[in-house]
């Protein structure tokens, strides 16, 4: 078990990134072992595998907004608000996160588990689908690049800055529909 004082470390770390986006500060807040969880989306297990995730939302201009924070014996439960330009593009102002459990193992995350607002979960997902077909039929070298065979994202750095390009220019063409 924790004690209290990991837990409201943690808490302070969180408020202190709040207004920045560092990928390594917030890797150096997870276990090697760590699960990285939004779901109905995706889970991640290991640091190296949340490091690309996390480089991919840097390089799309993540904003993150911890709040409402809730400490418990071995780790806490929060909410959370993100935005960022991949978001921007595909039409979707933020993603409110209603609930973000984290558990601790030795001061350090091993589980992190979020969960997106349903509605906006459900557009996200049809949106992601939709613009996977459309990068596929219009621009296959680059979806062959930005995303698996079967229409994942494929997320670095690289493909964060690149993707948002290709998001806006999908979007655009939605709204003119």
């Amino acid at each position: 078990m924790d004690s209290q004082g990991d837990v409201l470390n943690l808490v302070a770390q969180l408020q202190a990134l709040t207004n920045r986006y560092r990928v390594d500060d917030f890797l150096n807040l997870f276990n090697e072992d760590a699960q990285f969880q939004i779901v109905g989306h995706s889970t991640l297990n290991g640091k190296e595998k949340i490091r690309k995730v996390f480089e991919y939302d840097a390089a799309a201009n993540t904003d993150l907004r911890f709040m409402n924070f809730v400490p418990h014996h071995d780790g806490l439960t929060c909410q959370l608000l993100a935005r960022n330009d991949r978001l921007k593009a595909m039409g979707i102002d933020n993603v409110f996160y209603t609930s973000c459990i984290i558990s601790l193992r030795e001061g350090r995350i091993q589980q992190f588990v979020a969960i997106v607002e349903e509605e906006t979960s459900r557009r996200i997902r049809q949106r992601l689908q939709a613009f996977v077909a459309w990068l596929a039929r219009e621009h296959p070298a680059e979806f062959s690049r930005l995303c698996t065979p079967d229409g994942d994202l494929v997320y670095s750095a690289e493909n964060g800055r690149e993707g948002v390009l290709f998001f806006k220019e999908w979007w655009d063409g939605v709204l003119r529909g």
